[in-house]
């Protein structure tokens, strides 16, 4: 698993959470479904908490800047170096995306680092934020002499190449047709492909601009990505809106979450999505079945 302070990021689930936050577990969680993620890795809690010790330093009496100013302990660092420079060649440094994973940290920190200098900065950075007057009184850490809530982890992955990158619907988001599975390029490519779920044969595809050939999504891209769409929604046991990207013909999805449209007990989504076999994979993963939730309403007037 790498060491006390970093964990790869392929070896922690949700058992982890207190150590890796919710995001990183999240994305141990897809990986152990054989969903394909960026390589990448967890500086865990444990890290933030001795850097505070080492440094004497205390949530509530503590600043930012000191947290910039101080350093952290050899074994921290080099455990973090390491794990930087196996993400891709030892002598090229990679670009990442630095990301904190706790659900009491702010969530619009999001930064794109290259160069092992830059990353420990930027670690260091996002702790500093955990410091600050809004964070204490978000997590009211200080009035309730809870300091664990400060605790943050922090996810780097390597930086996947966007320009081939699209949304897929486990239904159709226009129709709620359950049977199919719609696939979206970005914006600027306007392609769109609709996939039987019963055996992941393309029904319809469409390119309302120009697109290159080196941009467009191939008929087997479109199948393996349809795979992970069922897999998900198995797993999540709902349909699933997830975003993914293409870089250097890999397949690499970037995130996923229920879709908005609300699906009553009623529905027939879960005897639909429950009848069609996985196809053929290379994949191998857990056999998930659907859950029925019940559901009260109370009226008034």
């Amino acid at each position: 698993r790498m060491g006390k302070f970093v964990l790869d990021i392929t070896t922690v689930d949700k058992r982890d959470i207190d150590i890796v936050g919710k995001y990183a577990a999240e994305l141990g969680e897809l990986s152990r479904i054989g969903i394909p993620i960026a390589a990448g890795f967890v500086v865990t809690a444990h890290s933030f908490q001795d850097f505070l010790v080492e440094n004497k330093l205390a949530p509530t009496t503590s600043s930012e800047k000191q947290i910039m100013h101080a350093s952290m302990p050899k074994e921290m660092i080099s455990q973090i170096y390491k794990a930087y420079k196996n993400l891709d060649h030892p002598f090229k440094e990679s670009k990442v995306i630095v990301t904190p994973s706790s659900p009491f940290s702010f969530k619009d920190i999001r930064y794109e680092v290259k160069g092992d200098a830059n990353l420990i900065l930027k670690i260091k950075e996002i702790w500093s934020r955990q410091f600050s007057k809004i964070t204490l009184l978000e997590t009211k850490a200080h009035e309730f002499g809870n300091l664990s809530r400060l605790d943050v982890a922090i996810v780097v992955q390597k930086k996947v190449d966007l320009r081939k990158r699209g949304t897929m619907f486990t239904q159709d988001p226009l129709t709620s047709d359950k049977t199919k599975i719609i696939i979206e390029q970005d914006e600027h490519e306007h392609s769109r492909y609709i996939v039987s779920k019963r055996d992941l044969k393309i029904l319809f595809k469409s390119h309302q601009t120009k697109v290159k050939k080196s941009q467009m999504i191939s008929h087997v891209q479109v199948r393996t990505l349809s795979h992970f769409a069922i897999v998900l929604q198995r797993h999540f046991y709902f349909p699933q809106e997830i975003k993914f990207s293409i870089d250097d013909n890999i397949i690499y999805i970037l995130s996923t979450k229920p879709m908005t449209q609300v699906i009553s007990k009623s529905s027939p989504e879960l005897h639909h999505a429950q009848s069609f076999p996985l196809p053929s994979s290379p994949l191998h993963y857990p056999k998930h079945h659907y859950r029925e939730h019940k559901r009260h309403i109370l009226l008034k007037g």
